[in-house]
């Protein structure tokens, strides 16, 4: 079957089938597609990617895109196969509480 390559915003994505073609943009999208902060609507975004020990010395990797205007945060989960992400829920840290809150 021949390759074939989609451009979906700044995303170009190579694949032999519809199928694959399709799942790819999809995983690709619901992580790079998110425009807008969850908390207040500004576009002022930015991907970190911060390591982490434990208290057993094992490192984390915690993937987040963050707001540079309000300081809201949306942490991705990783998926089993340790090669994808997800978007979780917008948060902000409340300081009158001392807690994150979802947004």
């Amino acid at each position: 079957m021949a390759k074939v390559t989609v451009r979906s915003g700044n995303v170009s994505v190579e694949a032999e089938s519809q199928k694959e073609l399709f799942e790819t943009l999809a995983s690709y999208q619901e992580v790079f597609a998110v425009a807008e902060c969850g908390g207040c609507k500004k576009t002022n975004l930015r991907f970190t990617v911060r390591r982490q020990a434990d208290t057993k010395g094992k490192e984390h990797t915690y993937f987040e895109l963050r707001c540079q205007d309000c300081y809201a945060k949306l942490p991705y989960g990783q998926h089993d196969n340790g090669q994808t992400l997800f978007p979780k829920k917008w948060t902000r840290w409340d300081k009158a509480n001392n807690q994150e809150v979802e947004l």
